[in-house]
């Protein structure tokens, strides 16, 4: 795993940032799982609405309909953390009959699972999906991936494997550093752009959002429909 320069200086960034492996930067938050949300939301974000996962909401609140939300039935909380998501996707999708939190990290799960939200939980590493799929064999209906896109973290080649277990018409929210966004290297916007050039997803919403203010970092929050999607699904049905 290769370490990316970042505009960021917070300490806390240090040791995600350079992480030599994904078992190293399971460990690592591992053990800041006690302290991470009120690192991110205090000493990062600032609180309220300007948390990461307050602002990818409120871009998929405003972009999909009430039909659209209650239509949704099966949610997957991709690099679910500590599921601070949680709460807010069962107040966005009050329909959904399950909630499955999938992230690299067993100590980050355990605090999602006291948030009595999640419905199954799932420790695993981007870009394999297979055992979220494995979860929901028939793929989810909304995918959410709040900070997930994040320099050393989940590639690029993620949005492949997302777009594997996604239902046709199903949408996708995730955000990710504007900068970071931007960056050729990173290969998000060559991938976003080609699963569009495919015709398997269509652009519903694009947005710049504060991120973490307090570093000076905003993101774009971007939601995506299906128009092709599962096939990772059809092969299991099939």
């Amino acid at each position: 795993m290769e370490a990316i320069h970042t505009q960021e200086a917070h300490p806390a960034f240090r040791g995600v940032f350079s992480a030599g492996s994904s078992e190293d930067l399971a460990q690592i938050y591992d053990l800041w799982a006690v302290t991470y949300d009120n690192t991110v939301a205090h000493d990062l974000a600032g609180g309220g609405e300007n948390h990461p996962t307050t602002g990818l909401a409120a871009t998929v609140a405003s972009a999909l309909s009430r039909a659209d939300r209650d239509g949704v039935r099966t949610i997957l909380d991709c690099g679910a953390g500590t599921g601070a998501a949680g709460p807010l996707l069962r107040q966005h999708f009050s329909r959904a009959e399950s909630i499955v939190a999938f992230d690299l990290s067993k100590g980050m799960l355990e605090r999602a699972a006291a948030r009595g939200v999640y419905s199954d939980r799932i420790v695993g590493r981007c870009p394999d999906m297979g055992p979220a799929l494995a979860a929901c064999p028939d793929g989810y209906d909304f995918i959410f991936c709040a900070g997930t896109f994040t320099p050393n973290h989940a590639p690029a080649s993620t949005l492949e494997s997302l777009a594997n277990i996604l239902r046709p018409g199903g949408h996708v929210a995730f955000n990710i550093r504007s900068y970071y966004f931007q960056a050729e290297s990173s290969g998000f916007r060559r991938e976003q752009a080609r699963l569009c050039a495919e015709g398997r997803w269509e652009l519903v919403a694009d947005e710049e959002r504060p991120y973490l203010p307090k570093e000076g970092v905003k993101a774009r929050c971007f939601v995506f429909r299906a128009v092709i999607g599962s096939e990772m699904a059809n092969e299991k049905r099939g």
